[in-house]
């Protein structure tokens, strides 16, 4: 075991000693580290297990109570991407090969190799009856049951729009799993966003655009949202200690996924570097939230009009409604945790320095997991930390 991580916890209890419970107590638990730079870690569903993989094929997943790891692999082929299925079953697939493995006893239940096509997406989708879906490189999306591996289903989207060749880059399910929506590149270099019926096997397509479409959501079954970057010939961009930014705009479309129809489009603006972008419905309040660059902004699902707009003065690297209550919680780069404060206004946050600076990407689950930007390790933030030893007398 590395003994960074324990030189790393041993100073945070020394720096934590006479610290009282009060408020919550946000303090860094533990370093999670790999020998090269993190390229992905999820956080299983419960919060008990940690799996991370980094760009050299190291692959590792600890569980969070004891921070020991339960599985640890030396990959010699690249990893696609990777998933839990369950709280405690983790799915991980290279170009051609699935497996998956018992947290519990940390044991290979199936390996499945897939033969004349390859996988092409970092992202699996669990469908209502526990399987789960992946996209191949032949636009085709494959569901395999949990239990075995087996094939239950291909669903083959379009190769083609026209006589102009697609090829989907990224894709989405609704939640009745009646649509898939997917975006592509089209011809020499374009873009477009079509929503493929299951049942009847037709697709529908948005406008082809020279315009790069970033982000496909589905709210619920009823309104489909896609996030165009517009091509404007300038943009935010940082490089070592510089930084070039100007007033960067969005096309955000709210459509029917039946056929397209559109119900409301937004020109969202921001003037910070994107670190991460992203939609989150609200179904509390029945917002809709998109954030780029530092700002975020909370849309009516139902009118698209702009409720509140938050400006973090920091670009956003996640942003997460854990409790439900229909308000957003953001963590930005420079290790900020902001949350709305609707009362003073639709513009108003109230942020707090958190965690370290340059981040790149958080977890909220059972405590905040934070990954610096190009690093090699993954920060605990636990809540309600103190003094374990230490109690506070009355006078």
């Amino acid at each position: 075991r590395p003994v960074t991580a324990e030189a790393l916890r041993a100073l945070t209890d020394a720096s934590l000693a006479y610290t009282s419970l009060s408020g919550n107590n946000i303090y860094a638990a533990w370093n999670y580290q790999l020998p090269n730079r993190i390229e992905d870690y999820q956080v299983s569903p419960d919060g008990t297990y940690l799996a991370a993989r980094d760009r050299g094929g190291i692959l590792y997943v600890w569980r969070t109570d004891t921070h020991e790891p339960v599985l640890s692999m030396d990959l010699p082929n690249k990893l696609y991407g990777m998933s839990y299925l369950t709280d405690d079953t983790f799915l991980d697939w290279t170009r051609d090969q699935l497996c998956m493995y018992d947290l519990n006893s940390a044991s290979l239940l199936w390996k499945n190799e897939i033969e004349d096509d390859s996988y092409c997406s970092d992202n699996a989708k669990l469908t209502a009856d526990g399987n789960f879906m992946i996209l191949t490189l032949s636009n085709t999306i494959y569901e395999y049951a949990a239990a075995d591996g087996a094939v239950v289903k291909q669903i083959r989207l379009p190769k083609n729009m026209e006589d102009d060749p697609l090829s989907i880059s990224d894709w989405s399910m609704s939640p009745n799993e009646k649509y898939i929506a997917f975006n592509a590149f089209v011809g020499q270099m374009q873009y477009v966003a079509g929503v493929y019926d299951v049942a009847s096997k037709q697709t529908v397509y948005t406008e082809v655009t020279d315009d790069r479409i970033r982000d496909l959501y589905f709210a619920d079954d009823k309104h489909f949202l896609t996030a165009t970057s517009i091509n404007d010939g300038k943009s935010n961009a940082a490089s070592y200690n510089y930084s070039f930014l100007s007033t960067d705009h969005t096309h955000i479309q709210c459509y029917d996924p039946a056929d397209l129809s559109l119900y409301w489009e937004y020109d969202f603006t921001s003037n910070e570097v994107m670190v991460d972008s992203a939609f989150l419905y609200l179904p509390a309040n029945n917002y809709i939230a998109y954030y780029c660059g530092n700002i975020a902004d909370l849309y009516d699902l139902t009118t698209g009009e702009c409720c509140y707009h938050h400006n973090l003065n920091d670009p956003i690297v996640d942003i997460s409604d854990r409790d439900g209550d229909g308000w957003p919680l953001y963590i930005t780069q420079n290790g900020g945790m902001a949350t709305p404060m609707p009362s003073k206004g639709s513009d108003y946050v109230n942020l707090v320095r958190q965690f370290t600076d340059d981040l790149d990407d958080a977890v909220i689950n059972q405590g905040v997991y934070v990954h610096p930007s190009l690093g090699r390790e993954i920060i605990y933030y636990k809540l309600y930390v103190s003094d374990e030893d230490w109690t506070e007398y009355d006078e």
